[in-house]
């Protein structure tokens, strides 16, 4: 189990006490200065910790902060990010497949003050705690770090600097899901994370303390400065499974079934019907096209693989709310000119569609309506309230790459593509704790 990196919370004086006020923190602004009325306990009942410092302001006025949300680089915001305001102490996580993130589920560190990150990144937290010091999470899945607002100024809004709540680069920063990434010699997939900021020294090999274990696939290469595994390492072993949060599955160039066995597609199965979650790309759909389980199989219906990619403009499901999020998303972050629109460069064609009552298309080409981005939840077909695991695919590579090369070092460290910001947006939404696609996301209850 690795420890949280968190502060212990330096419980607040009250405003009216504080003699002077210190020059704030790069990353934050203040209202100017103003009446801090008494706190007026919520049903009668005692304060406890930073509730004692949420200020009874005048009708029309409160106490807020508000900011942006970015991704570890802090070049991109992020999409249903949960920001709070913690009374206590964070619980650490563990490692892997161990319980279930489930929306409904109440956050630890008892938030008194919370909100979730929009389309553009933007959170607003009303009804906060006033004075110096206080405590800000960021929380999406198991990425999560605590920053601190050097001042909250009572009946005002703060805001938070663009770039400074932006989750973590290393452990040091924060926490980070431990995920396993398959290298494959056609695809950068494993780069991506580079890209979004995560730091060189958060990539090493399997049973390394690096948060992203790097795993050697058909025609892939392996981890700088370390010696990686076989993907058959990974994949033939449930329990190695599900020591991670997440499986990253760059493309082989082909569907080598001969390194991916029946035993090793139930144990995919079995991961990601216990809570895992999986992102793989183009010639990967064999885990989904030939499972040994059904359900997995008949999620989709599949094209022959296509010889011809090119480029194409595609459309993004704006249908069920994150696709009208993920649409805005990308206006918002240079990777749209038109709203609900996307450049994609050699898409391949291999799903032809997708069952709509238990899979969500993402990603779509506008005149034969074939699918290039997909999800699902699992167990597939299970009751709501089942479900924890979480499979995210696309039909085409992050960007075109030929031959092995290591993680991280010798990653492209040009520009995020279109189509690689689109994948970061679902990368993101595959960490998150799961929920039906057709609602709405909502933050989670305060208890």
């Amino acid at each position: 189990m690795r420890m949280t990196f968190f502060v212990g919370l330096a419980f607040l004086a009250a405003c009216s006490a504080a003699s002077s006020r210190p020059e704030p923190l790069p990353g934050t602004s203040t209202a100017p200065d103003g009446g801090a009325p008494e706190f007026a306990p919520e049903g009668g009942r005692p304060c406890e910790g930073l509730e004692c410092e949420r200020p009874a302001c005048p009708d029309g006025e409160t106490t807020a902060i508000e900011g942006k949300v970015f991704d570890p680089a802090g070049q991109a915001t992020v999409y249903n990010a949960r920001v709070f305001v913690p009374n206590e102490e964070l619980e650490p996580f563990e490692d892997g497949v161990a319980s279930c993130d489930r929306c409904s589920a109440p956050l630890s560190g008892k938030p008194i003050a919370i909100a979730l990150s929009d389309e553009q990144g933007h959170f607003r937290i009303e009804n906060a705690p006033s004075g110096e010091r206080v405590p800000l999470v960021l929380q999406i899945g198991k990425w999560r770090r605590k920053i601190i607002v050097p001042r909250v100024e009572a009946c005002k809004t703060t805001k938070v600097v663009d770039g400074v709540a932006s989750l973590p680069r290393t452990r040091a920063e924060g926490d980070i899901p431990r995920i396993a990434v398959v290298t494959g010699g056609y695809d950068e997939l494993g780069c991506v994370l580079r890209r979004m900021g995560l730091d060189d020294s958060e990539f090493g090999a399997p049973g390394s303390e690096a948060s992203v274990h790097v795993f050697e696939g058909l025609n892939g290469g392996g981890v700088t400065g370390g010696t990686a595994k076989s993907a058959k390492e990974l994949w033939g072993d449930l329990d190695t499974l599900k020591k991670y949060d997440a499986l990253l599955l760059a493309c082989e160039g082909e569907e080598a079934e001969s390194e991916k066995p029946a035993s090793a597609k139930q144990a995919i199965a079995d991961y990601v019907s216990a809570g895992g979650r999986v992102f793989a790309t183009h010639y990967h759909y064999t885990w989904i096209k030939q499972s040994t389980e059904s359900s997995f199989r008949d999620l989709a219906s599949w094209n022959e693989p296509a010889s011809a990619y090119g480029t194409e403009v595609d459309d993004v499901d704006t249908s069920f709310p994150k696709g009208a999020a993920l649409a805005k998303w990308l206006v918002a972050n240079d990777s749209s000119q038109t709203e609900g629109k996307i450049p994609i460069e050699n898409p391949a064609r291999n799903v032809a569609s997708v069952k709509s009552d238990v899979a969500q298309r993402w990603i779509y080409e506008p005149s034969t309506k074939q699918v290039r981005y997909f999800s699902f939840n699992a167990p597939v077909g299970a009751p709501v309230e089942q479900q924890c695991g979480r499979v995210a695919f696309t039909d085409i590579h992050s960007r075109e790459r030929l031959g092995a090369f290591t993680l991280p070092g010798q990653c492209d460290s040009s520009a995020m593509t279109p189509q690689e910001r689109a994948l970061e947006f679902l990368l993101f939404d595959l960490a998150a704790c799961v929920q039906p696609d057709s609602e709405m996301p909502k933050p989670p209850p305060i208890k």
